[in-house]
């Protein structure tokens, strides 16, 4: 049967039907496209440039932390950050990473408050059970150790018996097995899979393992910054292109969480969250600090900081005068994470920028 012949005015109607359908399913296929690059869990797109977030929901790090990011000045009493001693860096980071797997699996968050980290004296001494430092100091102590106690209180060296150097704080191996002594003693074994990464190749390529990291597990990374002096948390990133699976993404920015206690004087930001461009955290110096000094984000490497930061002195990775490698360095001179990354070995394992596990420093 044939159709039958339109007029002239019918046509023009039924053609501008189909041109309407097309396009409609035109904003349909660009409305999916839009939901597969952005992280359903997080903000969408970031509104100041063509980019996406990739990385953490930042609506569960506000739960770890007591930061929200839209209000990131203030923390109510009775939350979990800031950090509750000077050098506690360390244990705010571990203590953010550690409630943020609980919130992400449904349990009950294991460190509520502040004085889960340790005690606010900054003596390890007065730790007491259900702190993370008394954890380190009795549960954590690494194989060939614990290292003979120098000083005493709160300048005792190493400052918790997990570390492996002489460490003013807690080490990157301390913060590792902190994380994942807590979460394996909750059951959450499958979680508890965080280790230092050492990346040699400088800022660029260290940011861009960030970005992979955050983006392929939606876990936030602990970022030891300023040259090694402080510890911080990235949640994720911002980029025009998924870090996980594409290895020309650009990064544009990075959601940094500042465990520091503005009220000790303003360190690197002026608030507990900042979105820090890319531009400054990779090359970005002069950044504000109680302390004075060269301050920056991820500029440059980790140091010994005069004798505050040293290289290992047990372990495979010993590096440094006095040890089995005494020309070589494993943290110093590098950049440095703690990172969740899927393998199921010890906290005493290092991996490398390709992800690979180090056998020596």
């Amino acid at each position: 049967m044939k159709k039958p012949k339109l007029k002239k005015s019918q046509a023009k109607i039924v053609r501008k039907i189909e041109v309407m359908s097309i396009l409609l399913v035109a904003c349909s296929l660009l409305g999916a496209y839009a939901d597969v690059m952005t992280n359903a869990n997080t903000p969408a797109a970031d509104a100041a440039t063509p980019s996406y977030y990739y990385g953490a929901d930042l609506s569960k790090m506000k739960l770890a932390t007591g930061v929200d990011s839209a209000n990131p000045n203030t923390i109510s009493s009775g939350k979990p950050w800031p950090q509750n001693a000077g050098n506690y860096c360390f244990l705010a980071t571990t203590q953010a990473a550690i409630n943020f797997t609980d919130i992400l699996r449904g349990a009950s968050v294991q460190y509520p408050t502040k004085n889960g980290q340790g005690p606010s004296s900054g003596n390890p001494s007065n730790a007491v059970a259900g702190q993370i430092l008394y954890d380190m100091d009795h549960y954590m102590i690494p194989a060939g150790g614990p290292l003979t106690p120098q000083g005493t209180g709160a300048n005792r060296r190493p400052f918790t018996l997990a570390n492996i150097a002489y460490d003013f704080g807690g080490d990157p191996r301390a913060i590792a097995a902190g994380v994942n002594y807590e979460l394996t003693a909750k059951g959450l074994t499958s979680d508890a899979q965080y280790h230092q990464h050492i990346y040699h190749n400088g800022t660029a390529a260290a940011t861009f393992g960030i970005a992979k990291a955050v983006a392929a597990y939606n876990k936030p990374v602990i970022v030891l910054v300023n040259h090694a002096e402080h510890a911080v948390v990235v949640a994720g990133v911002w980029a025009n292109a998924n870090p996980a699976t594409n290895p020309n993404a650009q990064i544009t920015a990075l959601a940094v969480y500042n465990p520091w206690n503005q009220s000790w004087g303003t360190y690197l930001s002026k608030g507990y969250y900042a979105k820090v461009s890319y531009s400054s955290w990779t090359a970005g110096s002069g950044l504000p600090s109680p302390f004075g000094g060269t301050n920056t984000w991820y500029k440059l490497p980790y140091q010994s900081n005069g004798s505050l930061d040293p290289d290992p002195s047990i372990g495979i990775y010993q590096a440094g005068a006095g040890t089995a490698n005494p020309t070589a360095h494993h943290w110093i001179n590098n950049f440095v994470t703690v990172q969740f990354d899927g393998h199921a070995t010890s906290a005493d394992t290092a991996y490398n920028e390709n992800d690979v596990a180090m056998t020596t420093p």
